[in-house]
């Protein structure tokens, strides 16, 4: 058995859902049994158009689904083939809902093609695909597969030697005659002339050609006339072009007044960007001198502090001065104190008096005593020696007391004066702490005063340098914000030294100065004498230029009113001369296409009559010869008279020649023709004589036992050569023939 052969066919398709069958390899045909409804007739489908597809997806789509119930989706098929020539199994698998499908080597799995095989697609992956099925099967369409080897239920003895059939096998006659229909009627599009060759009439009604003949020659006569009236009109038409050249020169001025004016709008931006680049310029490098200046005062006057030698705080010299001021008074008050003190102790002790009682004893005793020596009286004796004892005791009692009072004031001056010993000791101590701190030498010195001054001084600079400086930085980081926000990325970082700082935006401000100042060179434009340079002139000169055009524009209408009042506007010699030159290269056109379509009706006409002939020679041929090795001989060969179509043809049958549709045929005579029919156009189409399968659904629908054997042994004729599969719901017809179903189906 020669030819591609079906092995395997594994279903998702119609009511055949995730099912699979094999296909035996044996020179007979391959028969698929079951009741209606089981899905023979989908079997064969698949097959189908698992090589083929759907040529019209929509409207086999319906079909599809009206034959299966109306089932949702198409689903796929994947089918194992053997290939007639190198004897290797392909897999090919089909994607009904989207078109796409696989051809995979079975042996080594080798990937030979995948994409899109959509029938009706003209792109390289569709085109691709047809021809690996071609090279399988042989064939590469649904149409020449179902009008050849693809029998479907009822079409066994229905097959007819037709015009359709020639078409479909040869692709030539039949389309080229379609052709010269579709040349002869795009000829008579064109003109109503005879074609030569064709047998026909001239038309009555004008066609393009005409048309356009007559349209050219009524613009032939407009135009004279036209001319005749333009040339009175002369005057008026120089006038407007003169207002035409103005307008034109009216435009270029304001094109390049339009065109200068961006750029002197951008020198103005740039002048004004220049001046803001040069005032940062400038309060960078203010700010920045004016901190440096006050950096150097208060450099200066940290070191003429420092050279005092002070060794507090600037802003503790007040505290210090104040202190050591205090402690000297404080020192002074106390030695004063001290002072005063001893010369009071001084003059308690050196001022004792006796009491004025024992005065009185006293000197009472001693004029008792002067008395008793005048008078030598023994009381006044007594009396005297009372009174001297009296003064005595007295005199010893004063003493007594006047020892412990001076003592004890002695204790307490001593203590006083030990006392402000230690007070005038800590006050000096304090001063010369105060004084070490304050860098200053001999606290006696009569210049302390002076000196004390002069650190004041020195240190109320430093102060105030101090918050001048702290000022003046509070002052330059605003103004290096501001500045940074204006740089961007190129901003000095926050963690840079102030000045440092303000010198980088002051660089970079001066480089971007002389940037635009550069660029500002470039943006000049020259301009007419007498225009202003710049966007106030140039605008006020586009101005007075746009209403100048107006003018003339305004100028221009008026001359072209009064020439259109002299004549007709709509036919002016320019217009009517570019319209009769366009007119005549659609002539000129027309006249050459209808030359190219007489030239290609002669070419096809001789070329349908020989290829018609020998198309038909060698389709009668093949066709001749299947009938003869079929019947054995006993049918065939096919005839068809000189100057007939293919539906007189007429075959050999018993040596009676015969219509092929004749109904003095047997059953098995007509199937036998059929068959014949089908074959020889598969092999008159097939390419490189691959023979595909011949798939037939219901071969033995409603025949008797005896007709159903004649159609058996015709099919196991042709299963020698290919593969042959058919279908069966009869079981007794099986049963009778002695066949067993290789594939055995149930009702679903």
């Amino acid at each position: 058995m020669e030819g591609a052969r079906i092995t395997r066919v594994e279903l998702n398709y119609g009511n055949q859902r995730q099912v699979s069958y094999s296909i035996p390899r044996e020179e007979r045909p391959v028969v698929v049994s079951g009741p209606n409804g089981s899905g023979k007739t989908t079997i064969l489908e698949g097959i189908t158009r698992s090589l083929f597809g759907f040529t019209k997806r929509k409207e086999e789509a319906e079909l599809l689904r009206a034959r299966l119930n109306g089932l949702p989706d198409k689903g796929s098929c994947k089918i194992r083939v053997q290939s007639s020539q190198a004897g290797e199994e392909l897999d090919i698998f089909y994607q009904f809902d989207d078109a796409r499908a696989t051809i995979t080597a079975v042996e080594g799995l080798e990937e030979r093609f995948k994409g899109d095989a959509n029938p009706g697609a003209t792109n390289e992956e569709s085109r691709a695909f047809r021809a690996e099925i071609q090279a399988l099967m042989g064939l590469s369409s649904y149409a020449d597969f179902s009008k050849t080897t693809f029998v479907e239920q009822g079409s066994l003895v229905g097959s007819e030697l037709t015009e359709d059939l020639l078409r479909i096998a040869s692709g030539g006659a039949g389309g080229v005659k379609d052709a010269l229909n579709e040349i002869t009627k795009d000829y008579y599009n064109l003109t109503k002339s005879v074609l030569p060759g064709s047998g026909g009439q001239e038309k009555r009604k004008n066609r393009k050609l005409e048309d356009l003949q007559d349209r050219r020659q009524e613009l032939d006569g407009v135009l004279q006339d036209t001319l005749t009236k333009e040339r009175a009109r002369a005057p008026l038409v120089a006038g407007i072009r003169e207002s035409e050249a103005d307008r034109e020169s009216l435009q270029r001025l304001i094109g390049t007044l339009e065109k200068a004016l961006p750029g002197f709008e951008k020198q103005e931006r740039l002048e004004s960007e220049i001046q803001l680049a040069e005032v940062r310029t400038k309060s960078a490098k203010s700010t920045r001198e004016k901190l440096e200046k006050i950096h150097a005062q208060a450099a200066r006057d940290r070191v003429r502090f420092e050279e005092l030698g002070v060794e507090c705080l600037p802003q503790d010299v007040e505290n210090e001065a104040k202190t050591l001021r205090e402690s000297r008074a404080s020192i002074r008050e106390l030695e004063f104190k001290k002072q005063n003190q001893s010369s009071h102790e001084a003059s308690v002790r050196g001022g004792h008096r006796w009491p004025k009682g024992l005065l009185l004893t006293a000197l009472s005793g001693g004029a008792a005593a002067i008395l008793a020596v005048v008078l030598d009286k023994l009381v006044i004796w007594t009396i005297a020696v009372g009174a001297v004892l009296v003064g005595i005791w007295q005199c010893w009692k004063h003493r007594s007391k006047s020892t412990r009072a001076e003592q004890k004031t002695r204790e307490t001056a001593e203590l006083a004066q030990s006392r402000l010993a230690a007070e005038i000791q800590d006050a000096q101590a304090r001063l010369d702490n105060t004084a070490s701190l304050l860098g200053m030498g001999e606290i006696d010195n009569p210049e302390v005063e002076s000196v004390l001054e002069k650190i004041e001084e020195a240190s109320r600079a430093v102060v105030s340098t101090s918050q001048e400086l702290e000022e003046r930085e509070d002052e330059a980081r605003d103004v290096l914000e501001d500045l940074r926000g204006v740089m961007g990325e190129v901003a000095p970082s926050q963690e840079e030294d102030v000045t440092r700082a303000l010198a980088q935006c002051e660089e970079h401000f001066r480089d971007v100065k002389a940037g635009l100042k550069f660029e500002s060179e470039d943006t000049s434009a020259d301009l007419p004498e007498g225009i202003e340079g710049t966007p106030e002139g140039v605008k006020q000169a586009l101005d007075l230029t746009r209403e100048d055009l107006k003018h003339k524009g305004r100028e221009r209408e008026e001359l072209q009113e009064e020439m259109f009042s002299m004549a007709n506007p709509e036919f002016t010699s320019v217009a009517l001369k570019d319209e009769i030159e366009q007119i005549s290269e659609e002539i000129a056109q027309v006249e050459e296409s209808v030359e190219s379509l007489q030239l290609a009706h002669e070419l096809l006409r001789e070329a349908h009559d020989e290829f018609r002939q020998g198309d038909e020679q060698r389709l009668v041929g093949f066709i001749s010869a299947r009938a003869q090795r079929l019947s054995k001989n006993a049918i065939g060969p096919v005839k068809v008279d000189s100057g007939s179509t293919l539906k007189n043809a007429k075959i050999l049958v018993h040596g009676r020649l015969c219509a092929l549709d004749s109904r003095g045929h047997s059953y098995g005579e007509r199937v036998a023709i059929g068959l014949a029919i089908r074959l020889g156009a598969t092999d008159f189409l097939s390419h490189n004589a691959i023979r595909p399968p011949l798939l037939i659904d219901e071969p033995f629908d409603d025949l008797d036992l005896d007709r159903a054997q004649g159609v058996w042994d015709i099919l196991k004729e042709i299963a020698l050569e290919r593969q042959v599969i058919v279908t069966s719901q009869n079981p007794l017809t099986l049963d009778h023939l002695g066949i067993t179903a290789d594939i055995q189906l149930s009702r679903l």
